[in-house]
């Protein structure tokens, strides 16, 4: 449980840094969690990589405390292998992208809306089919194909100063094998952070409800929307 985390570190000194080696934890619901107890967050938006995480190459940078250094040199041990995708954000930087999506989201998804995630990359390896799990959006992908071109300018020049880095290969290697989820269909506009996306479907599963407990909920202004 994400809160319950946060509750927990919110205990402990400071973390320079946060990895977190599983699946599908480089969402911008997460990173807002975390954002006070943390400076850097390095993670996966999508399944780890099947040959797991290259700790010998990378400890001697998560001991500096440098993760843009620890998810480059994670991308590029299997940039010619299995491949990954896997980024790095500056948690310090969230609440100016959050003051940002305030404006947004309520143009976006106000009155209850629902957009169109066709062509958006996502990260799920239970399909857009599946309606008793969240689809995991990239949040890039989503405000591209959804803002008009001055709105996304806006909200791109907030998230630079939260992307750290980001690699992507065209498929990465996961458990579940091939599929759209491991594999990038959209490279000009992917972030490797990833975004809930409501949608009347989830309701009957407590999806929305979930959703609400997150502090991203109100920080975005998405209790405006209806949703």
């Amino acid at each position: 449980n994400i809160t319950t985390l946060r509750g927990v570190l919110e205990h402990l000194p400071h973390w320079e840094m946060i990895m977190l080696d599983a699946c599908l934890m480089q969402s911008i619901e997460v990173a807002y969690e975390l954002k006070d107890v943390t400076d850097y967050m390095v993670g996966c938006p999508s399944e780890t990589n099947a040959y797991g995480a290259p700790y010998d190459m990378i400890m001697k940078h998560m001991l500096k405390g440098d993760a843009g250094q620890v998810a480059r040199t994670y991308y590029e041990s299997y940039e010619h292998g299995s491949g990954a995708i896997i980024s790095a954000i500056d948690c310090r930087q969230l609440d100016q992208l959050a003051e940002v999506m305030q404006t947004l989201v309520p143009k976006i998804w106000g009155g209850r809306k629902e957009i169109s995630t066709e062509g958006i990359q996502y990260y799920s390896p239970f399909g857009s089919s599946s309606s008793y799990r969240p689809e995991p959006y990239d949040i890039e992908g989503v405000m591209y194909h959804t803002l008009e071109a001055q709105d996304f300018a806006l909200w791109k020049e907030a998230w630079d100063k939260v992307n750290v880095y980001c690699g992507a290969t065209d498929e990465w290697a996961t458990v579940y094998g091939p599929g759209i989820h491991n594999h990038l269909i959209d490279r000009d506009h992917y972030s490797g952070m990833s975004m809930f996306v409501p949608n009347e479907k989830y309701v009957p599963y407590q999806w929305m409800d979930k959703f609400r407990e997150f502090r991203w909920y109100k920080a975005a202004r998405w209790d405006e929307t209806g949703w």
